[in-house]
């Protein structure tokens, strides 16, 4: 069976669709960065064309799916603000990281290994794993962070990002 191929530029134009969907569907940029990521690991928009064949792998088809979903696209998103119900600060070293929640702590060393990978990484993990920590106190409520890593803060914010796979990815984790 052949591999389909679609355009770097077809695929923008379905992003460019998605993207204009951000305001109005709950997750919508979240549900959009693999498919940015997919692109962007086949296609260089600096050297390459639009006209660059892309695949059409089934690990993308998977991601795609959540968009055909009516329960997901039609579910609107409400133009008042959250209020906060509940605030968890993070931070991370190389050698540990921590949690705070309403006076509760959170607090573990990384291994040998964890603690060779970059600080945005190990920041965002702190993020991660306090959630995880606290998790049945945080169901059905509006949660801040507080992280004082702005790679962070922007990854959480804008539910991922391109840069980084390995922190879009995290972030992932983090809001599914």
């Amino acid at each position: 069976m052949k591999e389909i191929q679609v355009t770097a530029l077809d695929f923008l134009h379905l992003l460019g669709i998605m993207a204009s969907c951000i305001e109005l569907i709950p997750n919508a940029r979240l549900y959009m960065r693999p498919i940015q990521l997919h692109l962007l690991s086949f296609w260089r928009p600096a050297c390459q064309e639009f006209k660059t064949l892309v695949p059409v792998t089934q690990h993308l088809k998977s991601h795609l799916i959540w968009w055909l979903n009516s329960a997901n696209t039609l579910k609107g998103r409400s133009l008042q603000p959250q209020q906060t119900c509940i605030t968890i600060t993070t931070d991370a070293s190389k050698t540990g990281y921590g949690g705070v929640m309403d006076k509760k702590i959170f607090q573990g060393e990384w291994s040998v290994s964890e603690s060779k990978k970059h600080i945005n990484y190990l920041e965002l993990e702190a993020v991660v794993l306090t959630i995880k920590h606290f998790l049945n106190y945080l169901i059905g409520k509006s949660v801040l962070i507080r992280s004082d890593n702005t790679t962070v803060v922007q990854y959480i914010n804008k539910q991922g990002g391109t840069k980084s796979p390995q922190l879009c990815y995290k972030t992932w984790e983090l809001w599914t």
